[in-house]
């Protein structure tokens, strides 16, 4: 019993500090990031901020610095042996940045070349999932353009994940990452831009959001001081029981209170089975069917990435392919996309935050689960 008590003390001491924190940023204005309202977690804002700092034509007055930094940053990580060319070689003085050119059944997210035939390809992944065969259309291009050995493919998430085996084949890339490659090498364009001021400020502000993308905002001071409390003797036991804690339960004890019940009420006025799966952070994972589609299809919401869930239509094994080529092409005009995995889908932002915001505290989450799900059975039942 005291024990509990200790975990609670210290969870309203590590609260109380989040709200000093908080209120400190709101007082300063801190909190305010152009980028996280005009950029968000979409790829193609992304690559064309980092393709505008790469590109030594830019209009940040400062030629090819950025992408020697880049190249260096990339050195500096990467073993030589894991390199299909020598990266030093790459002529940054010569060089040419495109964001999404057009290429043999599909596009690049951003291509640098030199005058020396050599190429870099970024794919940029925040919150999509892999198209099939997407690593190995690029390799296939690269390579008739620019020969086997003079071209690097670079898969970019925010942690640096792998890509998927249905896009890679036996490809060989690199992965790098938002949280560790992109910020190390905007901190060593910091260095660079010291007399430029608009351009010093905006590469600020992109590392502060990428920091919030890749849960890496936390204040140094803030922090410190979480720790002191933590390491107090009498709170020792409670962090150990509390890091013991599978985090999923806090997760699925969260939806069992405040949303599975209102959305197992929804289905059932729409005569539809609500199957409640796994919860986490950023994703609510759930499925709703219906007895007449005869197992052809499922409205699902899931774990796309990190920075947000995927939703939309899976096809099952007995999918009709003219019904569901129907459904697809009535959804596209809406923005829907489609993958081996799902007849079509799209990604929902979601975090942390808005656990709290948006199904504990009001039924924002539910209400647009509600739309989306109108949405999605209109497509079905239309054809």
């Amino acid at each position: 019993m005291e024990n509990i008590e200790n975990i609670k003390d210290l969870l309203e001491k590590v609260a109380g500090i989040n709200k000093e924190y908080a209120d400190k940023l709101d007082a300063t204005g801190e909190r305010f990031n152009e980028f996280e309202i005009t950029i968000r977690k979409r790829e193609s804002p992304n690559s064309e901020f980092i393709a505008a700092l790469l590109n030594p034509e830019g209009s940040h007055g400062l030629k090819h610095e950025f992408l020697k930094c880049f190249i260096n940053t990339l050195v500096k990580k990467i073993h030589a042996s894991e390199l299909c060319f020598d990266l030093k070689k790459f002529n940054c003085e010569k060089a040419d940045v495109k964001t999404e050119p057009l290429i043999d059944n599909g596009r690049l997210d951003i291509f640098i070349t030199d005058n020396k035939n050599r190429a870099i390809i970024i794919e940029n992944k925040i919150s999509s999932p892999d198209g099939e065969r997407q690593i190995k259309r690029y390799d296939e291009y690269a390579e008739k353009m620019h020969k086997k050995g003079n071209y690097q493919i670079l898969y970019l998430t925010p942690h640096g994940k792998e890509a998927s085996k249905q896009s890679v084949g036996n490809v060989k890339y690199l992965c790098i990452s938002y949280e560790d490659t992109i910020i190390n090498w905007l901190k060593s364009c910091l260095d660079v831009a010291v007399r430029h001021d608009n351009v010093k400020n905006a590469i600020n502000q992109y590392i502060k959001y990428l920091k919030k993308l890749t849960n890496q905002d936390m204040d140094t001071n803030k922090r410190r001081e979480i720790i002191e409390i933590m390491s107090k003797p009498e709170y020792l036991r409670a962090v150990k029981d509390i890091y013991d804690i599978n985090v999923a339960e806090v997760f699925n004890s969260l939806a069992e209170k405040h949303f599975n019940p209102k959305m197992q009420e929804f289905a059932k006025q729409k005569k539809m089975i609500f199957t409640a799966l796994e919860f986490g952070h950023y994703y609510l994972k759930f499925g709703l069917t219906h007895p007449e589609w005869q197992n052809e299809y499922e409205i699902a919401f899931g774990d796309g990435s990190e920075s947000g869930m995927d939703y939309g239509i899976q096809k099952k094994t007995k999918a009709g392919v003219r019904k569901s080529q129907k459904i697809e092409n009535g959804l596209r005009s809406l923005g829907y996309k489609t993958n081996k995995n799902w007849l079509v889908y799209k990604n929902y932002g979601f975090c942390l935050d808005r656990w709290y915001t948006d199904i504990v505290d009001s039924n924002n989450f539910f209400n647009d689960c509600k739309i989306i799900i109108e949405e999605l059975l209109q497509a079905i039942e239309g054809v």
